[in-house]
């Protein structure tokens, strides 16, 4: 039999407790470091969402027409990414993608925004070009969102009739999708320099219609969802944007 060596346990026992106390300090000081790190990612993100707003503020300067627009945008679009079960980078894509996703016409002349008789062929392609800049703009914002192909793609359209590169079904990422949905939602309800504002009801029928054509199905099923659900934070900011009965059709 052999004998055991109780010395050699106590040792052991030691060990194991110091290596046991070693453990829980590392643990201690990465829940540390890990709280750091979340202090600087959020003022990060602070820093970040102010100066998208004020981006945004200088884009409805140049277009009173869209004067509250982006932030519709950005909740619709937020709200659909839900209902599709995207998760937090694609949501924060959404979020922050709906309020930039126009950022480009900061370095277009503001007549031809606001321009009331039928553009030439040369004027819609300067127009266009705002998707370009907006991807430039936006393609230095790297962490933690990637905001530029979202904003580059969202008039893009599901059966290729998009712009700029006429891309076909799933190539385009779904985030541009869903923000395709909501800008031509709401741009049809407001008034524009062109044209008054389409009513509500004609404006679903008319996305419903476009259901894999120019929308692609399950983003088209899911946007019906949230406009037809009478979820409360949607009608509150849909009542508030619309407030004085001026920007759209009753």
């Amino acid at each position: 039999m052999k004998i055991v060596d109780l010395k050699q346990i106590e040792s052991l026992s030691r060990e194991n407790e110091a290596l046991r106390e070693s453990i829980r300090k590392l643990q201690g000081d990465l829940e540390k470091a890990q709280n750091r790190q979340s202090h600087d990612e959020e003022r990060l993100r602070i820093a970040y969402l102010s100066t998208m707003n004020a981006l945004v503020k200088a884009i409805e300067f140049k277009d009173p027409f869209t004067k509250g627009h982006y932030e519709l945008v950005s909740k619709y679009a937020v709200a659909i990414g839900k209902r599709l079960n995207l998760g937090p980078e694609e949501l924060d894509r959404l979020r922050l993608g709906g309020l930039l996703m126009d950022i480009g016409k900061i370095a277009i002349d503001t007549a031809l925004w606001t321009k009331e008789e039928n553009l030439s062929e040369k004027e819609r392609d300067i127009l266009r070009s705002h998707i370009r800049i907006g991807a430039e703009i936006t393609n230095p914002i790297v962490y933690p969102w990637n905001l530029s192909e979202v904003i580059f793609q969202h008039h893009e359209r599901y059966d290729g009739s998009g712009y700029p590169k006429g891309l076909i079904g799933d190539k385009i990422i779904i985030e541009a999708q869903i923000m395709g949905i909501c800008d031509s939602f709401l741009a049809m309800m407001a008034n524009r320099a062109f044209r008054d504002a389409y009513s509500r009801s004609f404006t679903i029928s008319t996305i419903k219609e476009e259901s894999g054509r120019k929308f692609n199905p399950k983003v088209v099923e899911a946007f019906v969802e949230v406009v037809e659900s009478g979820e409360s934070e949607m009608i509150e900011d849909f009542a508030k944007f619309f407030a004085n009965g001026s920007n759209v059709a009753k």
